[in-house]
C-alpha cells in the first residue's frame, strides 16, 4: 500500500505475447530460483533461446498500440537476491518505464544464507550490548535490536532517489504483530520509502497512517517554509535554526502532504486544522 503514489495497473495484453520486462533479479541458471532473469531492458531486443537461439519479444510501445492503453506499461522490480542488491543501481536505472523497487526480503535472506526464517521485520538474535559496569559481565547490560534490513533500504532508497523512482518496503509477514509492523513500516518512511506491501487487510490501516505525515509534522513544515520566504539565510523557530538544507527538508514533507490531502479529504481537513492552529 502506498499513500502517496500508486502502482499502476494496466489492463493484460495477449499472455502469450508479453515481454518479461523486469521480475527481481534472478538468474536463470541458478538452481531453485524459478529462472526469473536480472532486470534489463525493455526495448523489445532478442532474448536468448535455448542452444544461442534468439527469441524475438515484442516492445513494450508494440503491446500499448495493440491493447489500446493510454497510460504507458511500467515496470516494477523487486530485490530478492545478493545480486540484485549488488546491482540495484543499474536496476533502478535499467529503463526509462522503471516505477520503483520493492524489498523482496524472504527471498533476499534465503540468497544471502541469512538465518532467519522471519518474512521481513527484525530478529531477537540481531543486536547490541552495553557495556559491562564491573566484573559481572551480565549484570544490568541493556540489549537493543536491530534492523537487518536498514542497509538494504538504504541502499535501494539512494538508488530510487538517484533516478527517479520510488522505493516500497516489501511484506512484513507476522500479521498478528501489528505493533512490530508499525514499527517496521515507520523505519521504511522515514529513510525514504514511500510505501509497503500489505499482506492482510490489518496492515492496510497501518500503512496508510504510517506513510502520511502527521498533521504537526505537516504544519512545522510548512511554517518553516513560510519563515524562510525564498529558502536563502537562516532564521530562528521555537529556539531552532532553519537555512537552506532544512527548509528542503520541510518541502518534501509539505509537497507529500500536499499530494495526498489532495486525495483525501479526511487528510486534507487534519492538514488545514493542524496549520491554522
Amino acid at each position: 500500500h502506498c499513500p502517496g503514489h500508486r502502482l499502476r495497473r494496466h489492463p493484460a495484453v495477449d499472455p502469450g505475447q508479453q515481454p518479461r520486462l523486469t521480475v527481481g533479479s534472478r538468474r536463470p541458471d541458478h538452481a531453485g530460483h524459478g529462472g526469473r532473469r536480472q532486470a534489463g531492458r525493455d526495448h523489445g531486443a532478442e532474448g536468448g533461446g535455448r542452444r544461442g537461439h534468439p527469441l524475438r519479444r515484442p516492445a513494450a510501445g508494440q503491446l500499448e498500440a495493440k491493447a489500446s492503453l493510454t497510460r504507458p506499461i511500467l515496470v516494477h522490480a523487486i530485490l530478492e537476491t545478493a545480486r540484485g542488491v549488488a546491482n540495484v543501481e543499474e536496476i533502478a536505472g535499467a529503463s526509462p518505464r522503471m516505477q520503483g523497487l520493492s524489498l523482496g526480503p524472504a527471498d533476499l535472506a534465503a540468497s544471502r544464507r541469512m538465518k532467519t526464517t522471519r518474512v521481513g521485520g527484525g530478529h531477537p538474535g540481531y543486536l547490541v550490548r552495553t557495556d559491562p559496569t564491573g566484573d559481572d559481565l551480565t549484570a544490568g547490560r541493556q540489549t537493543f535490536q536491530q534492523d537487518l534490513w536498514h542497509y538494504t533500504v538504504a541502499r535501494m532508497v539512494d538508488a530510487c532517489a538517484a533516478h527517479g523512482i520510488l522505493p516500497f518496503y516489501g511484506p512484513f509477514g507476522d500479521i498478528r504483530d501489528v505493533v512490530a509492523c508499525e514499527d517496521q513500516f515507520r523505519n521504511a518512511f522515514l529513510l525514504g520509502c514511500v510505501g509497503a506491501w500489505s499482506l492482510h487487510p490489518v496492515q492496510i490501516e497501518i500503512a496508510r497512517r504510517v506513510f502520511s505525515p502527521s498533521p504537526d509534522e505537516v504544519s512545522w513544515a510548512r511554517k518553516v517554509i513560510a519563515a524562510m520566504g525564498d529558502g536563502t539565510g537562516a532564521v530562528m523557530i521555537d529556539g531552532k535554526m532553519q537555512d537552506d538544507a532544512t527548509v528542503k527538508q520541510c518541502r518534501v514533507v509539505a509537497e507529500l502532504a500536499d499530494a495526498l490531502a489532495a486525495r483525501d479529504p479526511e487528510l486534507a481537513k487534519a492538514y488545514a486544522e493542524a496549520s491554522d492552529d
